[in-house]
């Protein structure tokens, strides 16, 4: 399914190389094809790999969106397709499109929370393969703010970027949270969305 998706959007499908890092990385798991390279990250679970390096998606076979999609435009630079472009957005997680944290909302008397979101793009079409149930990879976040980022900007700059936002969204609401404090709840967000319950 994810394959047809992906051609609509004309992307290119090269071959791996087998003198390429990354490429011998998929080929070893079998993946011949940059859309099968593809296809074979958006079918991982979601969760955080044990640091923000992108290569330990296919060694602990799990990645969240920052990891699983700097990978993929790590492998994009490898096979030197250029118009695939890495991006960082801000959209509210809330209880409508994220059911899992509901319960952790509503505990904290919040309607939702600024959550930076990776994906890619290519000719100005996004996709997304953080989650193996979103079937087509299409990118379906409604973001209030975007950025161009780097495969080696997943880590802290993101995280500095997605903070000031939170300041700045807090100064503009009613909360009494601190920035800490909303990240916190955030973390609990992230944990929860995580897990297999």
């Amino acid at each position: 399914m994810i394959k047809n998706f992906l051609k609509k959007l004309e992307l290119p499908n090269p071959n791996l190389l087998v003198d390429k890092f990354i490429s011998q990385k998929f080929l070893s798991l079998d993946c011949t094809s940059f859309y099968e390279a593809i296809q074979f990250v958006h079918h991982l679970p979601y969760g955080r790999t044990s640091k923000a390096d992108c290569l330990l998606v296919l060694a602990e076979m799990w990645g969240t969106c920052s990891t699983k999609h700097s990978l993929i435009a790590e492998l994009a630079r490898e096979l030197n397709i250029r118009s695939i472009q890495l991006y960082a957005g801000i959209f509210t997680m809330s209880a409508i499109n994220t059911p899992k944290i509901a319960n952790i909302l509503k505990e904290h008397g919040l309607d939702g929370i600024p959550e930076a979101h990776c994906y890619l793009e290519f000719n100005q079409n996004s996709f997304d393969i953080t989650f193996s149930n979103n079937k087509q990879a299409i990118m379906t976040y409604h973001l209030v703010e975007k950025i161009k980022i780097t495969p080696e900007q997943i880590s802290d700059f993101k995280v500095n970027w997605h903070r000031k936002f939170i300041k700045k969204w807090l100064s503009s609401m009613n909360y009494s949270y601190t920035v800490d404090e909303l990240w916190s709840i955030r973390e609990s967000c992230i944990a929860k969305i995580s897990s297999a319950e």
